[in-house]
């Protein structure tokens, strides 16, 4: 998936604002469900090498009590 596909699958996803760039302008409603939406949109698009990706980030993240999707997590 190239940038700017990513872009605009992020863009499809309801609460969510994004830039052209990618950056997130701003977050409407329940920030965990806009994410868990936008994970699904990853996992749909990309499957496991989304998975992959995404468990990456959030291995540099501070620790979290957000469940993630299982496909995900194998990855953690």
């Amino acid at each position: 998936m190239s940038r700017a596909q990513a872009v605009d699958r992020a863009r499809s996803v309801e609460g969510l604002t994004v830039d052209e760039t990618g950056t997130v302008v701003s977050i409407d409603g329940d920030g965990r469900a806009v994410l868990a939406e936008l994970i699904d949109a990853y996992l749909e698009a990309s499957g496991d090498l989304a998975a992959f990706m995404i468990a990456r980030r959030f291995e540099n993240m501070p620790e979290s009590d957000l469940p993630l999707p299982d496909p995900i997590e194998k990855h953690i």
